[in-house]
């Protein structure tokens, strides 16, 4: 069976799992993009977090998004990429528990682009979220404050 189906298969029963489970969504962004040795450490690395894990990894290498069924603050995900050798940013994008979905984002904080983005989309946004934060630094400190890193 060719890889890409193989991993089409895997993500759907996780996806089938994960329905009626407590999750916690989270956006992943590289300081630089990740070559495939890379991203098969990425993978290892969020496995290693938790073995149940849905892992999607953008095209360009630039991000990922990872669903978890076990609540993990940022800050270990963020060192344990850090000790693989491939730094991130981590943001939790959203909580949910049993089915019941629970944006931890700030109000009005600008919404990442999706694997697969253009440039300009990641650019657009990242002057966007430093638009965001000049503008709201209370709420950012806040949001800082609960272990989330955009």
């Amino acid at each position: 069976m060719r890889p890409l189906a193989v991993f089409c298969l895997l993500t759907l029963a996780c996806l089938v799992q994960a329905q009626d489970k407590d999750e916690r969504n989270y956006l992943l962004e590289f300081q630089t993009n990740l070559q495939p040795a890379g991203q098969k450490v990425v993978l290892e690395v969020l496995q290693d977090l938790d073995p149940t894990g849905l892992v999607s990894l953008g095209v360009d290498g630039s991000r990922a998004k990872f669903r978890s069924s076990h609540v993990l603050h940022a800050d270990p995900i963020r060192q344990a990429l850090l000790s693989a050798g491939h730094p991130a940013t981590v943001m939790v994008l959203q909580e949910t528990v049993a089915g019941q979905g629970k944006s931890t984002m700030p109000q009005g904080f600008p919404t990442p682009p999706g694997p697969g983005a253009t440039a300009q989309d990641a650019s657009q946004y990242a002057s966007d979220k430093e638009d965001w934060i000049q503008a709201n630094p209370q709420a950012y400190q806040e949001f800082l404050s609960k272990g989330a890193r955009p």
